[in-house]
């Protein structure tokens, strides 16, 4: 009579140790440090979305170059409302990013005047200059 307790004694003290082998286990990983900070995360998140549709330089270039107050507008929203300076803000990175991803250039948000462009002539109909001739088969 005394092998079947013996047995269930075994059995549980294995069970026992396999249970407290798991809780050191996902304690030493709750431990480790490995959790990120509000901004690590945001910036996960963006970085996740934009290369959805940016390569990874440009992804790299929109990260680099986004202020905290734009990633936190790219982080609640898909879409950016006309009216705020998020939109213009992301206009300006993302045209400097897809024109220059490794970043030789700056942005800015200084308005600038156009320059009226050169007065040109245009070509007689067909398109071709005048001086050109054209042979035909």
């Amino acid at each position: 009579m005394t092998a079947a307790p013996l047995g269930g004694r075994r059995r549980a003290r294995a069970a026992l140790a396999v249970v407290g082998a798991a809780l050191l286990v996902v304690g030493a990983g709750a431990c480790s440090g490995s959790e990120q900070s509000p901004a690590e995360a945001r910036r996960e998140r963006v970085e996740s979305r934009l290369r959805e549709t940016f390569s990874g330089a440009q992804s790299r270039c929109i990260l680099d170059r986004s202020d905290a107050t734009l990633l936190a507008a790219l982080d609640r929203s898909r879409s950016l409302p006309p009216e705020g300076d998020a939109l213009a803000s992301w206009s300006d990175v993302v045209v400097a990013c897809v024109t220059d991803p490794d970043g030789a250039t700056t942005t800015s948000t200084t308005t600038t005047t156009a320059v009226p462009a050169a007065s040109s002539t245009t070509s007689p109909a067909g398109g071709l200059d005048s001086g050109i001739t054209t042979t035909s088969r």
